[in-house]
């Protein structure tokens, strides 16, 4: 849907002069299509107002705020949209930070859809409760201070800090000595094996998962030397994999193949995951002490650094912390990837 409709639709703007080429990319928080029979609509951000019907607990007057205690919510349903003034086929996707919910019903587009249009007007199920909770836990925990807060105390941005860790900072800005369980506590065994079948089901690192499942496997196992030894050096031949797979050819220096990741990650029309994020991530990879000289490098044991490990200056370092930082940085560098491919179509 993102590149059939959305990414065509946003360069259409383009062209016609009702977006600027500055506007791009574009967030999109959510968007709507609507089919009809020779034509389209799509609807993107603040254009798609969700129209949402629900049985009241007591009587609303028009214009009035609705509480969610002053409806059934297990009672909330989605009307069918029209299109010139018929019941039409739709698909609506909407944002929870690092999350989307997506709905869709194309009944009207069946043979023989009079019947099913006439009997089932409320065609779809609404989790009101459900995205509301998620939208007001975002508000309070202010993740783009807390990625900052994180950053600053060597710990690499990765979506499995949400929301249990952005939690935990929004109550412990400087962060404590309970912070390691706490992301320990995200990134388990459980969390891993979901990403892992993830990655392998989109083939987002074919050559490399082997050597990803073994560092995971090795950390597992208490193993911290293996399991940093093994995944350091996947980090830049995952990176010049993923250029290559996009056509590119990578710069001779880890260095020039970061940029050459970001320039490719910002060259889309559009982004479906906060800008915030994104540049949290790639900017501890290019910023921080990661690709830093080993000298600049007080702890090895605080701070994720690749050259003294290749170049074995480092020793004594091994805890399960630093191998939790370059493991986070590893789930940061996937999501990237993903947002890439998913925004690309080549999921």
């Amino acid at each position: 849907m993102l590149t059939l409709h959305v990414v065509p639709e946003v360069q259409r703007r383009i062209r016609e002069g009702l977006m600027k080429v500055t506007d791009v990319p574009l967030n999109v928080s959510q968007f709507r299509i609507l089919q009809a029979d020779h034509r389209n609509v799509v609807e993107i951000n603040d254009e798609f107002q969700l129209v949402v019907r629900a049985r009241v607990r007591r009587p609303i007057t028009a214009g009035e705020d609705v509480r969610l205690d002053d409806i059934y919510p297990d009672e909330c349903f989605i009307p069918r949209p029209e299109l010139d003034g018929r019941p039409t086929a739709f698909y609506a996707c909407i944002s929870t930070y690092l999350n989307f919910t997506t709905f869709f019903d194309f009944t009207p587009n069946a043979p023989d859809a009079t019947a099913s249009l006439e009997s089932d007007g409320n065609s779809l199920h609404f989790p009101v409760t459900d995205l509301l909770n998620e939208r007001h836990a975002f508000r309070q925990l202010k993740p783009g201070v807390s990625w900052k807060q994180l950053a600053g105390l060597n710990w690499p941005p990765a979506p499995a800090y949400c929301p249990a860790v952005l939690n935990y900072m929004s109550q412990h800005e400087k962060g404590d000595d309970h912070l390691l369980n706490v992301i320990a506590g995200v990134l388990s065994r459980d969390y891993w094996c979901e990403k892992l079948a993830l990655w392998d089901e989109v083939r987002l690192f074919p050559n490399r998962l082997t050597y990803l499942s073994k560092a995971i496997d090795e950390y597992f196992q208490n193993d911290y030397v293996s399991a940093i030894y093994i995944l350091i050096p996947q980090f830049e031949g995952v990176v010049r994999d993923y250029l290559r797979s996009c056509g590119m050819e990578p710069h001779y220096r880890f260095e020039s193949c970061l940029k050459q990741l970001r320039s490719r990650v910002y060259s889309h029309p559009i982004m479906m995951f906060p800008r915030d994020v994104l540049d949290a991530i790639l900017g501890f990879l290019q910023t921080g002490t990661f690709l830093a000289e080993t000298a600049s490098v007080a702890d090895p044991s605080q701070q994720v650094n690749r050259h003294g490990i290749a170049h074995g200056v480092f020793t004594g370092f091994e805890t399960q912390g630093i191998t939790l930082k370059y493991l986070a940085l590893l789930d940061g560098l996937g999501f990237v990837l993903f947002h890439d491919r998913l925004v690309a179509g080549t999921l």
